[in-house]
């Protein structure tokens, strides 16, 4: 059952990107997955406890966004949101960027750098990482979004 369900996710998230019309529209820097650093939990828990002007977006759907983040989190699930931010946040603060593992955060990321942004990282290992080092979760339905 479970496997049906990310199975129709993974499915409902690709027919939703190929329709995506800000997707044409995207700057043509190039800029190759490689180059976005995934970073330990631990670490991202202290960077942005340092740094007032560091913002953690969660890159996963809405509900899952809605149903447990990471605190302060502000959640851009696809590419036309996340233009938006790109286009009204300056490109010097650092940008923290996670999903359930890796795979949605390093393709926000890609966007995010192709937008300018120089400070792009990804939390290694996502939100299940986050949770299995007992690091703060907030459950329901409120949420910051951009």
């Amino acid at each position: 059952m479970r496997l049906l369900f990310i199975l129709s996710l993974t499915i409902l998230t690709s027919v939703m990107r190929a329709q995506d019309p800000s997707l044409q529209n995207m700057p043509q820097n190039q800029v190759d997955e490689k180059e976005i650093t995934a970073v330990d939990p631990d670490k991202v828990r202290l960077e942005l406890a340092m740094d007032p002007a560091a913002i953690l977006i969660d890159a996963r759907m809405k509900f899952e966004h809605r149903r447990r983040r990471i605190p302060e989190s502000v959640n851009l699930p696809n590419s036309r949101i996340l233009n938006e931010f790109a286009a009204s946040t300056s490109k010097g603060r650092p940008l923290y960027v996670y999903c359930t593992t890796e795979p949605r955060a390093r393709q926000a990321a890609v966007l995010l750098k192709k937008h300018g942004f120089d400070k792009v990282f990804i939390i290694e290992g996502g939100f299940n990482k986050w949770r299995a080092y007992n690091l703060p979760v907030v459950k329901g339905r409120k949420g910051r979004t951009p």
